[in-house]
């Protein structure tokens, strides 16, 4: 709140992230028996082909920044869904998906991927933080 965020209790979710690393991105948190599972950056990216593509690879940029070269990664885009202006009904329908992911040496793990349903169609960050040992 002293950044100049909103919180939400119903949706657990924060207006804003404790980072702008990455741009334009609310957090939203998840919860399993009272703790914390992970956390989600929520990103909406410009309704086209340009600004989807421009916040995928920014998005991903920042990320190899933090925590280095990805694990995996898989992009799917069919020759169908090339031209700009089908891109994003693309993404809606599930054709075009994407995910980037990092294993980091701590136990956490780190996913970028393109959600398109249910809309809006964003991009998703999600944290997942070391299990704890039983």
């Amino acid at each position: 709140r002293k950044a100049g965020h909103t919180w939400s209790e119903e949706d657990a979710r924060c207006s804003g992230t404790p980072t702008e690393s990455i741009a334009g991105a609310s957090a939203e948190l998840a919860f399993e028996d009272e703790r914390l599972s992970a956390v989600e950056l929520v990103i909406r990216p410009p309704e086209d082909a340009q600004g989807w593509s421009k916040s995928f690879r920014d998005t991903k940029t920042a990320l190899v920044h933090i925590f280095g070269k990805s694990a995996q990664r898989s992009l799917t885009v069919p020759e169908e869904c090339k031209a700009p202006e089908l891109f994003l009904a693309c993404v809606t329908d599930g054709r075009v998906t994407g995910s980037v992911s990092w294993s980091l040496a701590d136990g956490r793990s780190v996913l970028l991927s393109i959600i398109g349903s249910p809309p809006p169609s964003t991009l998703r960050v999600r944290l997942t933080p070391r299990l704890p040992k039983m």
